[in-house]
């Protein structure tokens, strides 16, 4: 009997000592558990915390970019709107131009026309024309004289003029010197025509060119002889296809007698 509740005992004390050690066991190993339970959940709120603050970012980011689109779509709109403006007042231009364009065309056909039209006048009817305008009688006397020198040439006479020549009170003719080298260097600008006729009597001669070859009154022209300059005078008076002039510079050695028609002419700016 003694025996038995010996054992009884060693088995309960057994018993005891395994609940403590397995006790101490469970503790242990649940301490360890729930160790690596708080590092799990500390590494899943680091990464909570870290996607929250990217998710944030990211909105930011999103409402920035949202903003700058709306900007841009308010731009885009803007530029549409002044394209269309624009356009409208293009095709406004256009037509408006157009019409201008046209007329202008038209003008121009029209004063090509008049232009053709005054090209095929013949030059004595264009000096008749001068003739009957001039107020000048100096003028209108050589404006005369070239007529009718005209007239004799499509008749086929000889036209034979008496050459006149400026004397003094002696009867000997005088030479006209160079009077201003500052007139003959303003002739610059070669646009070549030739003496129609000479009124010696008062140095007026009728050249042709005019109007229509931008001659106008108060430019110089050179004479010359063979090339060689020997006198130069102004335009005082411009028609369409004809000028008259007054010698007033002759080079040394020459005189106005020397001067005959057909002689080149040179008109400067």
């Amino acid at each position: 009997m003694e025996n038995k509740n010996i054992f009884f005992m060693t088995i309960t004390l057994a018993i005891c000592i395994f609940s403590i050690l397995f006790a101490v066991f469970l503790f242990r190993h649940v301490k360890k558990v729930e160790f690596v339970f708080n590092e799990k959940e500390a590494d899943l709120i680091r990464e909570s915390m870290d996607l929250q603050d990217r998710i944030k970012s990211i909105k930011d980011t999103v409402k920035k970019k949202t903003k700058e689109l709306d900007i841009v779509k308010a731009e885009k709109e803007s530029m549409f709107g002044k394209l269309q403006s624009l356009e409208a007042k293009n095709e406004e231009l256009r037509i408006t131009y157009a019409e201008k364009i046209k007329t202008l065309e038209e003008k121009t056909e029209t004063l090509n026309n008049e232009l053709k039209n005054l090209a095929a006048i013949p030059i004595a009817e264009s000096i008749k024309k001068a003739i009957n305008t001039e107020e000048d009688p100096s003028i209108k006397k050589v404006l005369e004289r070239t007529l009718h020198n005209i007239e004799l040439v499509k008749s086929g006479s000889v036209v034979d003029l008496e050459p006149i020549v400026i004397a003094d009170a002696g009867g000997r003719p005088t030479v006209m010197e160079e009077v201003s080298s500052a007139a003959n260097a303003s002739v610059k600008t070669e646009r070549p025509g030739e003496i129609l006729s000479i009124d010696r009597d008062n140095n007026l001669i009728v050249i042709s060119l005019g109007t229509k070859d931008r001659v106008k009154e108060g430019q110089r022209l050179a004479i010359l002889d063979a090339g060689e300059q020997i006198a130069s005078g102004e335009i005082i008076s411009s028609r369409y296809m004809i000028s008259a002039a007054f010698i007033d510079d002759i080079k040394y050695k020459h005189t106005v007698h020397d001067i005959k028609e057909g002689y080149k002419v040179l008109i400067g700016e």
